[in-house]
């Protein structure tokens, strides 16, 4: 049984060490140094006033979650998607779409109109999201400068 929960600041420790496992594994092959390291980027996301966190549990274990932060938009207010994930045993098993289609529900419910976000194109996450419906806007960039 899984279901959705709003996260707690307690939290942290163990989804960023999820968000390490996930993200440092094929196919990502990030290189987050360890788990403090990755608990830091993470409490910033959660720190942001504007921010829409949740974990998913799947038999009252955390698998995965999803950080956000809502902001005003033209066309409405939206949700970007900073994070989203379920942790690599689990994929394929529809949790993923069980977090983000939860998530969708709690925020329309705060006047949300749309979620956005930003993927490779090339990895699975960007089969995922077009499968739940998302649109890809074609003739975007992500530009990056070091």
């Amino acid at each position: 049984m899984s279901n959705l929960r709003r996260m707690q600041e307690s939290d942290l420790p163990l989804i960023a060490r999820l968000f390490r496992q996930t993200f440092n594994a094929p196919p990502w092959n990030d290189e987050w140094r360890d788990d403090a390291h990755a608990q830091r980027y993470l409490a910033g996301l959660f720190a942001n006033p504007q921010a829409r966190c949740w974990v998913l549990l799947d038999g009252g274990k955390p698998c995965g979650a999803l950080f956000g932060h809502r902001r005003d938009w033209w066309s409405g207010d939206e949700c970007f998607i900073d994070e989203c994930f379920v942790i690599p045993g689990l994929q394929g098993n529809g949790l993923g779409r069980v977090l983000v289609d939860g998530v969708q529900d709690e925020l329309r419910a705060e006047g949300v109109e749309l979620l956005s976000l930003l993927t490779i194109r090339q990895l699975p996450a960007a089969g995922f999201y077009r499968h739940l419906g998302f649109q890809a806007q074609p003739d975007c960039h992500l530009f990056w400068r070091r």
